[in-house]
């Protein structure tokens, strides 16, 4: 089953089960390739993998929270959003500062928004709050949230703005699109 032996697809398994209860089979073909791709191909590979995973299971749970994820089970976006924190080493509290700081830039939420304020931060080398306070200082500062359909704002990164503009312009092919 994807190249991975028959004891690490049962640590696989159990893992499913422990973490989701029912596995389908969907699951357990997605988490099947993501272990192949992390070359997880022995017993004791799984074990330090899963082990990884346990240690960071309190943040992947606070970024949930942070997202929203309540009553449910957690999407596969969103669970790769909160692996990517880990892996960069963004702690709970950057992730909850990065939040706020789209809520008060764009007063929606959008996954994808909020993890290129993460690439961004990535991209400088800072991760901590008192990094990304020390260079970005307006991320401290507190806001009134600014209404969704904002078009452009001087005190926007280039690739906020780009993102904006694509916001806008697909609301605005939407609307024509509602007319015809």
């Amino acid at each position: 089953f994807i190249g991975l032996p028959a004891e690490v697809m049962m640590e696989l398994i159990s893992y499913l089960q422990a973490d989701q209860g029912v596995v389908s089979s969907r699951d357990l073909l997605r988490e099947a390739y993501i272990w192949s791709d992390k070359a997880l191909f022995t017993v004791a590979d799984a074990q330090s993998y899963l082990s990884t995973l346990q240690l960071q299971k309190p943040l992947r749970d606070a970024v949930f929270r942070i997202l929203g994820v309540v009553g449910r089970a957690p999407t596969f976006a969103e669970k790769n959003f909160a692996a990517y924190c880990a892996e960069k080493g963004f702690p709970e509290e950057s992730v909850q500062l990065a939040h706020d700081r789209m809520m008060r830039r764009n007063g929606v939420f959008s996954l994808s928004y909020l993890k290129k304020i993460l690439q961004s931060w990535d991209a400088k080398n800072i991760h901590t709050p008192a990094e990304i306070t020390a260079l970005e200082p307006e991320c401290a500062a507190e806001q009134p949230p600014k209404p969704a359909d904002v078009s452009s704002e001087s005190d926007l990164s280039a690739w906020e703005q780009d993102w904006l503009a694509e916001i806008n312009l697909r609301k605005s092919e939407r609307r024509k699109e509602q007319e015809s």
